[in-house]
């Protein structure tokens, strides 16, 4: 990107939205507005305004995570709910009920 002739050598950007895009091309920064106010692109790293950086990568897989961490609990509540609202059998009742999966033996008549 040339310079505009009336941006000279070692003086700031008269002009802001010359400035703006002149960071955006040649630096590849870019600011943030709205919620993400003080946040920026910086290359292909979204960087906060402490300073840390991220990139696609690992924030791809920190929301995988967190993804998976709620869709487990999710699955742990419902899990602990249906166990509770099972009726308890006593120990007679679990003895007389057939085992699944095994073949019952022939039946006494009395």
């Amino acid at each position: 990107m040339q310079r505009p002739p009336c941006w000279p050598d070692g003086r700031p950007c008269p002009n802001l939205c010359a400035s703006a895009t002149f960071e955006r091309l040649i630096h590849n920064n870019s600011p943030l507005y709205g919620p993400w106010s003080g946040w920026r692109m910086a290359g292909r790293e979204l960087v906060s305004p402490d300073g840390d950086r991220i990139n696609p990568e690992r924030l791809r897989g920190l929301l995988f995570v967190e993804h998976n961490r709620l869709r487990l609990a999710r699955l742990r509540n419902r899990a602990t709910k249906h166990r509770r609202d099972e009726p308890n059998e006593t120990a007679s009742e679990a003895a007389a009920r057939p085992l699944d999966g095994f073949v019952q033996g022939p039946q006494r008549v009395e």
